[in-house]
Order: structure tokens, then sequence, then C-alpha cells
């Protein structure tokens, strides 16, 4: 698991009707953005990871 797929579900993302409706496309999109979501966390190490989703 990644640490962008462990912040969201910490988040409890699941509880979004949308995202428990479309699995494939919340797969997709963890798969997409966790690779940048990491290296921004690398960079930033300061910052809470929360912060870098917005």
């Amino acid at each position: 698991m990644t640490p962008l797929s462990e912040l969201i579900k910490q988040m409890g993302i699941k509880k979004i009707p949308f995202v428990d409706e479309h699995k494939a496309a919340k797969k997709r999109w963890l798969k997409e953005q966790a690779p940048l979501f990491a290296r921004v966390c690398e960079n930033k190490p300061a910052t809470n990871p929360v912060l870098h989703l917005l």
C-alpha cells in the first residue's frame, strides 16, 4: 500500500458514495498519483502530508 492510499484510507474516502461506486477510477487515480505524491513528500518533509493533497 502506498503512502497516498494509506492516507486517503485514514481520511475515510470510502464513505464518499462516488468513490465507492467508481472503484476502478479510484484505483487508476491512485496508481497515477502515488509517484507524484511520494516525490512531493520527499521534497517537503517538514510539511504534513495531508496538506499535499490539496
